[in-house]
């Protein structure tokens, strides 16, 4: 709901949500749409050599594979600068003031932890796949499996320099409000 007054928790709906200025997402954003192009291209010529040519491609399902599981982390650090990841938003809406900032800030730490306990255990997975190789491409498993930690890491820095950038502009529509 827009219009509530400057009371209100943060929206994902608002246009005052999205930070202001240089879209810091931007590489994410082409290498998330970059990735998407390569997947239904391997995905195409996968069928065509498949079924048309009868010559599979043994190394195109490995390979978009590699290309989704990138895809979708690189995809949810845009998210996190965006403020577009799926939430209920019933509750901080009908909660005004610093109560309803106060929820949205417990939902924030509660996302950052997450991503913090992400990125901490997947280390050790990552480490330990590295000495494994997979299929046609003989790429080491790490590669797979860093996708985890990395995109975390990425979603807490990105959602801290939105939170960062959300408070200082909101803090210069204060000083010029007054």
């Amino acid at each position: 709901m827009s219009g509530q007054g400057p009371d209100t928790a943060p929206d994902a709906t608002e246009a005052s949500d999205v930070p202001k200025g240089r879209d810091l997402a931007l590489p994410f954003r082409i290498a998330a749409a970059l990735l998407l192009v390569a997947i239904v291209t391997l995905t195409v010529l996968q069928v065509v050599f498949r079924f048309v040519l009868g010559s599979p491609l043994v190394w195109s399902e490995e390979l978009a594979r590699l290309a989704v599981l990138w895809m979708t982390f690189v995809g949810a650090i845009v998210c996190c600068w965006d403020g577009s990841h799926l939430r209920v938003s019933q509750l901080p809406t009908y909660l005004k003031g610093w109560l309803g900032r106060a929820l949205y800030g417990v939902n924030g730490a509660v996302i950052i932890v997450f991503l913090a306990i992400l990125a901490w255990t997947a280390i050790p997975i990552v480490e330990m796949a590295h000495r494994q190789n997979r299929g046609a491409l003989s790429l080491p498993v790490s590669y797979y499996r860093s996708a985890a930690p990395v995109g975390a890491v990425l979603m807490i820095a990105y959602l801290g320099l939105r939170w960062w950038r959300l408070c200082r502009n909101r803090q210069t529509r204060v000083e010029v409000d007054q």
